[in-house]
């Protein structure tokens, strides 16, 4: 993106005119940890901080000229200090954890939104990819579950993914992928929300053990970027002709770690929405 400096930073004052022929659009917050002008607070859920990274983002986007007249548009925040891309001498100590949030059951949604992480961070391999349920979290099932799962296990086949996990599935399915015998890259990871369940079961506890998976907890929400907060945040900043006709394909969230400090160095999310 053009337009990096100090009058990056600025308010814009009128949409963007998203041309007719884009039909994709891509848009990434660069690390939200030293984003400026961004409202952050205790407790802060994930919608509220994705929505207002995003937010900030399109206020100071600045696009070439034709770059929105584009089928397949990618927005990301223009200036330096927001980059998350990593150099080779920085990527060692680092440990880098994607989450993916796809809408429904596409397996190309999967793959684009890990294709995208890797070229976020300009790196071609990273520690872990968890996969968010995209559905109610009592709705799916193994069927549904293996494809995307595959798509998964391919990355980690190409060495470009270390390990990886699931979030929200019921502790049925959680038990019967880590079973199945067409699964060959079992989950090492298994994120629960303590607002589906209290506390961990203590079977899940021995079951995970025994498998050496990871438990941990979050808060994001089942539907982190619902439709009803998305489509007036992008008519707020695009002059959409149509803006119903635009929704979520998938999003995803990384987070870039010091190894054995615990101490965050970039985090960022990436929306990809797409034109019906």
């Amino acid at each position: 993106m053009s337009g990096a400096g100090e009058s990056a930073c600025s308010s814009r004052g009128e949409p963007l005119a998203l041309g007719e022929a884009c039909t994709d659009l891509t848009m990434s917050t660069g690390n939200v940890i030293s984003m400026r002008g961004v409202r952050r607070r205790a407790g802060q859920g994930t919608t509220e901080e994705l929505m207002s990274s995003l937010d900030h983002m399109l206020d100071i986007i600045r696009p070439a000229k034709g770059e929105l007249d584009r089928p397949s548009v990618v927005m990301a925040v223009p200036c330096a200090c927001y980059s998350v891309s990593l150099g080779e001498e920085e990527r060692e100590p680092l440990s880098i954890t994607v989450k993916l949030f796809p809408v429904g059951l596409d397996t190309d949604a999967v793959r684009q939104a890990v294709e995208r992480a890797l070229t976020e961070l300009s790196v071609k391999q990273v520690e872990a990819i968890v996969l968010s349920n995209p559905l109610p979290w009592e709705e799916m099932t193994l069927e549904q579950l293996l494809p995307l799962w595959r798509v998964l296990e391919q990355f980690h086949a190409q060495q470009k993914v270390a390990y990886l996990g699931l979030a929200d599935v019921e502790q049925s399915l959680f038990e019967a992928i880590c079973q199945c015998d067409q699964v060959e890259v079992k989950p090492s990871l298994l994120q629960i929300n303590l607002t589906n369940c209290c506390s961990v079961p203590d079977d899940l506890r021995d079951f995970c053990r025994q498998r050496d998976v990871q438990i941990l907890t979050h808060n994001d929400a089942q539907e982190v970027l619902p439709g009803a907060v998305l489509r007036p945040l992008l008519s707020k900043h695009l002059a959409l002709a149509e803006p119903q006709r635009w929704s979520l394909v998938w999003s995803l969230r990384y987070l870039v770690m010091v190894q054995h400090k615990g101490v965050i160095k970039n985090k960022g999310y990436v929306v990809h929405v797409a034109r019906s």
